[in-house]
């Protein structure tokens, strides 16, 4: 998605959407995730797994935390609370979906990010959908993209235009700014007038990650462990995708759930995917599910989750959000076409 004038989406985290693996004999393999995340360090000698789902306690200074730093990883009261709610569309007032930044659009003119419903929403038109209008303006001068439907702005003539209006809000502060910004630099060809600059996107999310952002923390999260723009550090990198877990970003708190599934630790691992599943994570309530067949979640913690990840998406849907859905799809399918 590098069209001008859209948000460029954010790069996949190295676990997203991972499942825990199951092997031959039934019991969970980390061969998958493994793939995802790494291998997992080696345990020492005089350290067991227990066979019953006990946590394996692991050197944790493996990770290469430095307390001195400010890198500590965080206690686990704080780290196991459940997600917090999810923002509103500005506009129709439901949850924003669980990937704001691929399932809505940051709107650089005023700084709001609306859900993909009210976007796809003709203003005095709500039943046109946006492949319907394509077909009528056929052959017509008038513009596909409607003003913000926010503030009311024109949507930036080109890349140029919608580049400068993320600089612009970034020197306010804006995290999300900063966050697609970083995105910008850090990824080659998302606009052709502007140089791949890892070590500038690394500063722009390390701003954001100063004023609590949470996709700002992913981002550095992914940077540390990919060691994109910086030096790897997997203490580093779990460090901000903790940050980002606790703050409601479900990408992240599945990637500690594959941190501690590649450790050894079963049901630390468990514990992160049914947060992220009652919060509405359909990859998450899948690991949750082969953790129930594995004997390592309890029965009332999978009905909770499945009610739980029921009504977390139930709230995020809408008519509007529906048929946006469907015309993405019809015009994906047209491009491959074409």
């Amino acid at each position: 998605m590098s069209a001008e004038g859209d948000a460029p989406v954010p790069r996949a985290s190295p676990g997203k959407g991972g499942e825990a693996a199951k092997g031959g004999d039934g019991s969970e393999d980390a061969g998958d995730n493994a793939a995802l995340f790494g291998e997992p360090p080696h345990k020492k000698d005089d350290e067991e797994e227990e066979s019953d789902g006990t946590v394996v306690e692991l050197d944790m200074g493996k990770l290469a935390i430095d307390d001195s730093a400010g890198y500590a990883l965080l206690d686990d009261e704080a780290l196991f609370k459940d997600a917090p709610p999810q923002d509103d569309c500005p506009i129709c007032f439901l949850p924003l979906p669980l990937h704001p930044l691929s399932e809505a659009k940051y709107q650089a003119c005023c700084g709001k990010v609306l859900c993909q419903g009210c976007l796809h929403t003709l203003e005095g038109s709500e039943k046109t959908s946006l492949f319907e209008r394509m077909l009528d303006m056929e052959g017509s001068e008038t513009s596909l993209f409607q003003p913000c439907p926010f503030c009311r702005t024109n949507p930036p003539k080109s890349g140029y235009h919608y580049v400068g209006w993320l600089e612009k809000r970034a020197e306010g502060n804006d995290t999300m700014a900063l966050h697609l910004l970083g995105d910008v630099y850090a990824t080659e060809g998302t606009f052709d007038f502007v140089p791949k600059d890892p070590q500038r996107a690394m500063k722009l999310w390390q701003r954001g990650a100063d004023l609590d952002c949470i996709w700002c923390h992913n981002a550095l999260g992914d940077a540390y462990y990919l060691g994109q723009g910086v030096e790897k550090n997997l203490g580093k990198a779990v460090y901000h995708f903790q940050l980002s877990a606790v703050g409601g970003c479900v990408e992240s708190r599945i990637n500690l759930g594959g941190f501690e599934m590649n450790m050894g630790n079963g049901r630390r691992a468990l514990m992160h995917w049914m947060i992220a599943a009652r919060a509405g994570s359909d990859a998450a309530l899948k690991n949750v599910r082969l953790g129930f067949m594995g004997g390592i979640v309890s029965k009332d913690e999978f009905a909770g989750c499945l009610r739980a990840h029921k009504d977390s998406r139930d709230a995020m849907k809408s008519p509007e959000r529906e048929r946006a859905l469907t015309d993405m799809c019809i015009l994906e399918h047209l491009s491959e076409e074409s």
